[in-house]
């Protein structure tokens, strides 16, 4: 692994994690710490399987009525095979899939780190 430098210029304030030694970016609104358990080579890519220890979110974006994150009104990027968007369409919820119709064969792959605000997709 690299030394861990901030690289000035970029307009974001690093601030101290409390579990890890990498630093937080105080400009986003979430930031997750992970500790990586294991790197996979898959191809030309590498897949970081880690334990996630903290979690850092701004009280503002939490709805008061349901304590539900608003990823929405946080404006979070997202970088997706060599492009940068941002978030904000809603496309499901955990167990659309088993309503899918069976002709339907191609699988989402998603995977990402909301610290860094960097996903993958194989669409």
């Amino acid at each position: 692994m690299g030394k861990l430098v901030w690289k000035p210029g970029t307009g974001l304030t690093p601030m101290p994690a409390s579990k890890v030694k990498a630093p937080f970016i105080k400009e986003s609104p979430v930031n997750i710490e992970c500790i990586v358990k294991e790197i996979k080579e898959i191809g030309s890519h590498h897949m970081f399987i880690s334990e996630v220890v903290a979690v850092n979110a701004e009280d503002t974006y939490f709805d008061s009525r349901t304590g539900i994150f608003r990823l929405n009104d946080a404006m979070t990027l997202c970088y997706l095979h060599g492009r940068y968007y941002l978030t904000g369409k809603f496309i499901g919820k955990f167990g659309f899939s088993v309503g899918k119709k069976a002709k339907e064969k191609k699988k989402m792959i998603v995977s990402g780190n909301l610290r860094l605000g960097l996903f993958m997709s194989n669409y």
